[in-house]
């Protein structure tokens, strides 16, 4: 099988993309948004985080918009992280 790139030459890889902020937007919106409106819904974190992992192994493993597509969500995760910890500091 013939490569794409010639002996010598880099892969473009471009981390971040229009795909990035549009997954990091929905994963804080489902990392934070969700749990301020009704705290109960730490319950729903066993099953998503999970899920959401796995989603991010995945696209990482993949090339282009995919790759693109988990780093948003890991940039979903570290938002989301500080608005939480920003939040709760202010509550107590």
């Amino acid at each position: 099988m013939r490569s794409r790139y010639g002996p010598g030459e880099a892969k473009n890889i471009e981390w971040l993309g229009e795909p990035s902020f549009i997954a990091a937007a929905i994963g804080m919106f489902v990392n934070t948004v969700l749990l301020l409106v009704y705290p109960a819904y730490y319950v729903f974190y066993v099953f998503v985080l999970p899920v959401e992992l796995i989603l991010v192994i995945i696209l990482a493993l993949c090339g282009g918009r995919a790759r693109q597509a988990g780093v948003g969500l890991v940039l979903s995760w570290v938002g989301s992280l500080a608005s939480l910890i920003v939040c709760m500091s202010i509550i107590f």
